[in-house]
């Protein structure tokens, strides 16, 4: 991780917006499949014209899919960090497309409006 990364996630520590979690593999394989059934979840109520349970499920689908890539990282969202600081996160990382973290975060804007 670049130094950048490492200073800026550390900041977000020490602010409390974010913790240290050691990397469980058997919690990472869990949640994958999890991350799964929230997303055929979505489909199915889409199929069914259920937009509002689609978008809900949707969204779930997305952050929990969002802080996964974070638990690479050892770290979670606290309270205080909320959903917000997944995409202050994941800006911070070079291989995620910027798009990706701009779709999240109108997102999850939509699902408080």
């Amino acid at each position: 991780m670049s130094h950048n990364r490492k200073e800026k996630i550390k900041a977000l520590l020490d602010a409390g917006k974010l913790e240290s979690v050691p990397f469980d593999a058997e919690f990472f394989s869990e949640q994958i499949k999890s991350c799964s059934v929230f997303r055929i979840d979505a489909t199915l109520l889409l199929e069914n014209d259920s937009l509002h349970g689609a978008f809900s499920v949707a969204y779930t689908y997305m952050r929990k899919s969002a802080t996964l890539l974070l638990t690479l990282r050892e770290v979670r969202p606290t309270a205080r960090g909320g959903h917000r600081v997944i995409s202050e996160v994941l800006s911070f990382e070079p291989r995620i497309p910027k798009q990706l973290v701009i779709d999240y975060e109108k997102l999850r804007e939509k699902r408080i409006a």
